[in-house]
């Protein structure tokens, strides 16, 4: 179970992107976050409704000739899932609402997981919506070529069957059947996680008053990002914060473990991102030096690496992500993989705790 919370909101078309490639990366909790002082309601206003969809025929998604072509199974299981993702990337990309299909089963086990952090953030899917659903792909395998969707547009499937795509009708449609001739099998998803995030910045906590915003707004992770080790110091003494994450692009060379110990004691999480958007040969050169810095400093079971994408071209699968730290301080996978899997749902306990004012209950 792999964990990504840190992906930037930009607008509702490219978040809805984002997510449905994380999400088909292998991720199965996320965090989309937007940075005080824009219109934070956008984001909590935005509701996501993930869907797991599989082909029941591979044909209607590769040709049979390509098919066969690809003589070793494991290069045709890679391929066909390269395909079907891109299949269904299209195919968000032409529905209206905030539907994101995902090409992947129910796997995820909520042991340990906070009850009352994550089990109300389902995403429920009605039967009603299931139908809309299956109406549109019947549309889109209709018009599409065999790995899109052509020049189909939402407009054009306006009304299929009878059935509206833009207005939500009475029916029902057991969860995991296919409709008779439907090359598609939907069911609803219960494996994965939206949650939304608050980026503040130190110098705007301080200025605000942050307990009274943090109490009127429902946020299930907040940020805050520092500029300095004076800075990640006092973050940790005058707000209570979940993770404390840095601009890398400023110099933390000087950071000492005295400068990080207050935050560790209160049980704040420290945060790497962005690291799979330096593109400058001299910016990355003094990202590696602050990024080695913190890998020094900061307990690996207190660090959380995360993407901080903003394009869908920057989310990348998991494993290939943590590839990105092989250059700092001679780390393995080995040491790395708790900071996308068990540190990243410590923190989300910790900011259940926060957030239900010590009331939170855990799964067991």
């Amino acid at each position: 179970m792999y964990v990504d919370l840190h992906l930037k909101y930009i607008s509702a078309k490219n978040a809805k992107g984002l997510l449905q490639k994380a999400l088909n990366s292998g991720y199965s909790i996320v965090a989309i976050s937007i940075n005080y002082g824009v219109n934070c309601n956008k984001l909590l206003n935005e509701k996501w409704k993930v869907v797991n969809c599989f082909s029941c025929n591979r044909n209607n998604i590769i040709k049979k000739s390509e098919w066969e072509s690809s003589v070793n199974y494991f290069i045709r299981e890679a391929e066909y899932e390269d395909t079907m993702d891109k299949y269904l990337s299209k195919i968000n990309c032409n529905i209206e609402e905030n539907y994101i299909l995902i090409n992947r089963a129910n796997t995820l086990s909520i042991k340990n997981i906070c009850d009352d952090f994550m089990l109300h953030k389902k995403n429920e899917v009605t039967d009603a919506e299931l139908k809309q659903l299956y109406s549109y792909l019947h549309a889109a395998c209709e018009n599409g070529d065999s790995i899109g969707i052509g020049d189909m547009s939402a407009s054009k499937c306006s009304s299929i069957g009878g059935i509206p795509l833009n207005s939500v009708n009475n029916g029902s449609m057991v969860s995991g059947t296919r409709m008779e001739g439907h090359p598609f099998l939907l069911s609803k998803n219960t494996s994965t996680y939206i949650l939304r995030r608050l980026n503040i910045k130190y110098e705007d906590a301080i200025k605000m008053d942050y307990h009274k915003f943090l109490r009127e707004n429902a946020f299930d992770l907040i940020a805050i990002e520092v500029s300095s080790p004076e800075e990640a110091c006092s973050a940790a003494h005058k707000l209570d914060c979940d993770i404390i994450f840095f601009n890398l692009r400023k110099c933390f060379f000087s950071l000492k473990r005295s400068d990080v110990q207050n935050a560790l004691e209160k049980g704040i999480f420290f945060e790497i991102s962005s690291l799979n958007s330096i593109s400058e040969d001299m910016q990355y050169y003094y990202f590696s030096l602050n990024v080695n810095n913190l890998l020094s400093i900061v307990p690996l079971n207190r660090l959380i690496v995360s993407s901080g994408s903003i394009k869908e071209s920057e989310v990348i699968e998991p494993l290939h992500f943590l590839r990105l730290f092989f250059n700092f301080n001679s780390l393995s996978y080995k040491d790395l993989i708790g900071c996308i899997t068990t540190v990243p749902l410590a923190c989300i306990q910790r900011a259940s705790v926060r957030k239900s004012l010590n009331t939170a209950v855990f799964y067991k």
